[in-house]
């Protein structure tokens, strides 16, 4: 009956959009007069490259449309003569005069404007015809690249953690936490393919080279209908294209990034475009120069310290309704320390081929093939007992999405797609003693949902998506009683053994109170399949797994609530920003008290379910135009869990609780030529298990706990600075190159990663009298670098 009800209500409000589209536009009837439809292509005139989220109008709020992820346009006008407006920011605005008899294709090229010193524009958000989604964000590379980063590599992730709600667990993480939400419950996408580890160098960098990425979205409070699999967050990034007019090179380096190049240009006379980027470290080097000694030297020899990313895309236009692109991305970590006979690595790969196809000026669609691979391993090359532990999650996904649009009041979007899971959680190559059972699962899902204009102040977007999960052999599954295995039942290859579903209901509603403020709010269900078993916050450690749900394992669901507010305050370039959610999760997983994480094949039963439960508000304050731009946040949250058989049945904090978090970040140009930048970060210190007391017992030390994630960590502060200096503009250079300066942790901040409780050993301990202490463990204090970058013309 719910279900019924469900398709009831989108089939009432369909009815109501649709009429409302046909007889409310201007308080005019248009039923008896001609519609047709505008559309086309919205790109920028240097390089080609498509503008998503461009604005098209007509002057007319309620003839207003955005162009999509891939810069298609389309909307339908009565009969008649109109004047379109081509806008997106930083952009100069096209005019086009049409008389409107038939349906038009105009495509559009955008010229980008000479900024002057006093209209310097870094843009946070993309122009939209509405007011933005709610909980969402878009990034540009601008305004990562100004952001100061750890070792001067300007990292993508770690510029979201300046956003409000996105919290981390402080130094070398790029692991983010979303409202409440586990990392595991983000969805990562790179061109539509997901990327189930997304840290380099143990989570002090991400694996996204600036050089090759064009749009950055996350949505955390409301996901369009396409999206699906996750909890928290999506973080949508797309790759560059490639220049269609001229072939451009650059080139930089860094001391945490290493060395990077990219090079685009045309493919067959400007009718495609290709991109390639790639970037390594070299930290062998510093190694041999930090060591003097022969000796040493010696037992360094073998080891191997770097990381490496390639980024590749091409795409070709066959016709004004077909295109095909076909991007690419590999990465990978090498760590082999030969002094400690230990190595580690890890990567993903990934792999994405598209095809555009405009159906008719209404109806767009595109199919894609996506093929994603994560897998790290562990070994120990030279040792007398050989270990070479082992996992992966192999992917490969089939996509059609659809999106129509009926008129400029009223769109509609649907699509299906499905993933093959291929999951080996744990092996090991030597011995297989303690492999954890192979998984493989098909997760297909179907969605609809429309967007439309009640009226000029009224907008709504809604939908539905149903999801399907199926459990498939060869595997063997386990039953657990208090953690202990009472019976195994093998199921062969092929078998679907367990079947899990859900419908995922999502609304949205705008309300533009006036030209500068408007009013939002949004209901959003969503189901997850995968769980990324971890004893840790950390971006990466050895033994995290990921893990599908099954006859064992319930998937997890989340119903999130969020009402916002947003005013445009137009005198100062500014926009203020307000947004309260609360969000529940069923079937929220935790170990149990004193579980045995590290070669267990029965892993499983080391789980327990129960429910969690986060909420907060949010403040923001943006200013995008003029010599000084930037943002100020402000967020108090809690993420709670309470599950049975874990601290007594009681609610505690999830290790990524943090009740209050300020970020500010800004820029100021100082001239053509100079210009420096800020941020500073403040976070409550995250929960940690620590003893309350301790006892003597054989002459041992034992540890006394209270509840479960009862202490904290001091609160985490630091201030970044950087300076960015441009060589001179020589016109009849083939080059242009700059320098960016920058200091992580300007004031030397010790913020402990985390407490370890045992010997003393700070430099003031008394080694004859050696104590029992909570010794802080910190990574970095102040840190300088310097990089330089060169462009070719």
């Amino acid at each position: 009956m719910k279900i019924i009800s469900t398709f009831s209500y989108l089939l009432l409000v369909c009815t109501c959009l649709s009429f409302s589209g046909a007889y409310s536009m201007e308080g005019h009837s248009y039923q008896q007069q001609k519609r047709y439809t505008i559309s086309g292509y919205v790109r920028d005139s240097t390089s080609g490259e498509v503008l998503a989220g461009a604005a098209i109008s007509t002057g007319d709020p309620s003839h207003q449309v955005t162009s999509n992820t891939y810069g298609f346009y389309s909307f339908s006008l009565p009969e008649g003569s109109y004047t379109l407006y081509y806008s997106y920011v930083g952009y100069h605005t096209t005019i086009h005069k049409i008389s409107l008899t038939t349906d038009q294709r105009i495509d559009v090229q955008l010229s980008v404007q000479s900024i002057g010193l006093e209209e310097v524009v870094v843009t946070e958000t993309q122009p939209s015809a509405t007011p933005d989604a709610m909980g969402s964000h878009q990034l540009s590379m601008q305004m990562v690249r100004q952001i100061p980063a750890l070792g001067g590599a300007s990292d993508i992730i770690k510029s979201l953690q300046l956003l409000p709600a996105v919290t981390t667990i402080g130094e070398g993480s790029t692991g983010f936490f979303v409202r409440g939400g586990g990392s595991d419950q983000n969805l990562i996408l790179l061109d539509d393919a997901p990327l189930y580890n997304a840290s380099h160098l143990l989570g002090f960098l991400s694996v996204f080279n600036e050089d090759a990425i064009k749009n950055i979205t996350l949505y955390k409070g409301y996901f369009p209908i396409r999206y699906g699999g996750r909890l928290s967050s999506v973080l949508d990034l797309r790759m560059k294209e490639g220049n269609t007019k001229i072939f451009r090179a650059a080139a930089g380096a860094s001391l945490l990034g290493g060395a990077r190049l990219v090079a685009e240009g045309p493919l067959l006379k400007g009718k495609g475009s290709f991109m390639v980027a790639g970037r390594r470290t070299f930290a062998e080097p510093l190694l041999w120069l930090a060591t003097t000694d022969s000796t040493n030297r010696v037992q360094f020899k073998g080891t191997r310290l770097y990381f490496y990313d390639l980024n590749g895309k091409m795409n070709y236009t066959f016709n004004e309704r077909n295109s095909l692109f076909l991007s690419a991305y590999i990465g990978r970590d090498v760590n082999k320390l030969s002094i400690l006979d230990y190595a580690i690595n890890w990567g993903n790969v990934t792999g994405s081929l598209r095809w555009n196809h405009i159906f008719n000026p209404r109806l767009f669609s595109h199919f894609s093939l996506i093929y994603s691979n994560y897998d790290y391993n562990l070994n120990t090359p030279s040792a007398g007992n050989l270990f070479d532990w082992r996992s992966r999650i192999k992917d490969w996904n089939a996509k059609a999405d659809f999106s129509y649009i009926k008129n400029e009041s009223l769109s509609f979007t649907f699509g299906l797609n499905t993933i093959s899971h291929t999951l080996r959680p744990g092996y090991n190559q030597v011995s297989s003693t303690y492999d954890i059972p192979s998984r493989n699962a098909l997760e297909t899902a179907i969605y609809g949902g429309l967007g439309g204009k009640i009226n000029e102040k009224l907008s709504i977007e809604l939908g539905l998506r149903y999801s399907l999960f199926q459990n498939i052999g060869k595997t063997t599954i386990y039953s657990f009683n208090q953690g202990t295995v009472t019976d195994s039942v093998h199921y062969p290859k092929g078998k679907v053994f367990h079947t899990s579903q859900g419908f995922e209901p999502r609304f949205q509603f705008s309300y533009q109170i006036n030209q500068q403020s408007s009013l939002k709010a949004s209901y959003m269900r969503s189901t997850q399949y995968l769980q990324l078993l971890s004893n840790s916050s950390l971006s990466f450690t050895a033994f995290d797994i990921w893990y599908p749900s099954g006859p064992h394992l319930n998937p997890l669901h989340s119903n999130q609530y969020s009402i916002g507010y947003s005013r445009d305050i137009s005198k100062y370039s500014m926009r203020f920003s307000i947004e309260a959610y609360y969000k529940t999760i069923a079937n929220q997983t935790d170990f149990r008290d004193n579980a045995q994480l590290v070669f267990n094949p029965y892993i499983e039963g080391e789980l327990l379910s129960g429910k969690g439960q986060s909420y907060g508000i949010e403040f923001l304050l943006q200013k995008s135009t003029g010599r000084f731009t930037g943002m100020l946040s402000y967020t108090f949250s809690r993420a709670k869990r309470q599950i049975a058989g874990i601290n007594n049945g009681n609610s505690y904090p999830a290790l990524y609780d943090q009740p209050n978090k300020i970020a500010f970040t800004g820029q100021y140009e100082i001239s053509s030529r100079f210009s420096v930048s800020a941020s500073w970060i403040y976070n409550t210190g995250n929960p940690v298990n620590l003893p309350t007391e301790s006892f003597q017992y054989e002459g041992q030390t034992i540890p006394v706990y209270s509840s479960r994630n009862a202490s904290r960590l001091p609160d985490y502060h630091r201030l970044d600075l950087s300076a960015t200096l441009k060589g001179k503009d020589k016109p009849a250079s083939k080059f242009s190159h700059y320098f960016v300066f920058s200091i992580y942790n300007a004031y030397a901040r010790k913020n402990p990663m985390t407490i370890y409780i045992g010997e003393d050993l700070s430099a003031t301990r008394d080694r004859n009298n050696p104590k029992t202490v909570a010794n802080r463990i910190y990574l970095f204090s102040i840190v300088p670098t310097i990089s330089y970058n060169v462009v070719l013309k």
